[in-house]
């Protein structure tokens, strides 16, 4: 049988890396476009945003994370005509946090010396499903208020390593609406 294949139907193979707990304390940079890059976010005009309705509850619905996700820390964020870029720092439950010390290097040391974890333990507890959670508030939004809007299914993620490349990430998200016409999700339309 083909891994492609289950039930004569087509998987879609995982974009995650497989070393790595998407449960574990670190930091996060997120991407996340609208179907077909279809423009619902609004618009930049010589490096300012001007957002739309939806726009605007992207980033309300970025701040509200904390409200239910305790593990998540939004931080840095930038909502562009047709994508989603934001930085989100997962930590421990409040009770765990004195086991924390320097997140970069236990988070990221351990996942790599050591198996990943359960993958089937507390589903809640993990980047997938606070980045779930966002998509599916600014999408009930949207159903609410008769906007037109959908999310691609997917969403890109990269594990930040260090402080270096936490600044050049959080360089990048503030520089974003100055660039957006080299972007390359640049669109007209």
């Amino acid at each position: 049988m083909n891994s492609e294949n289950y039930k004569n139907r087509y998987r879609t193979q995982t974009t995650r890396a497989e070393w790595w707990d998407y449960g574990a304390c670190a930091y996060y940079f997120i991407t996340i476009l609208t179907e077909g890059r279809v423009i619902y976010f609004g618009s930049c005009e010589d490096g300012i945003r001007i957002l739309s309705e939806i726009g605007s509850e992207v980033e309300n619905c970025w701040l509200q994370i904390p409200q239910h996700f305790e593990i998540a820390v939004p931080m840095e964020s930038v909502v562009m005509p047709n994508h989603f870029h934001g930085i989100i720092k997962l930590k421990l439950p409040s009770a765990d946090v004195h086991h924390a010390g320097n997140l970069f290097e236990n988070a990221f040391l351990e996942n790599i010396i050591k198996p990943k974890a359960n993958e089937f333990g507390p589903q809640s507890q993990n980047l997938a499903s606070v980045i779930r959670g966002f998509k599916i508030g600014v999408t009930k939004y949207a159903r609410k208020m008769n906007l037109e809007f959908n999310w691609h299914p997917r969403y890109h993620d990269r594990v930040i390593r260090d402080e270096k490349e936490l600044q050049n990430v959080r360089h990048y998200i503030k520089q974003n609406p100055k660039n957006w016409s080299e972007d390359e999700f640049f669109s007209k339309h």
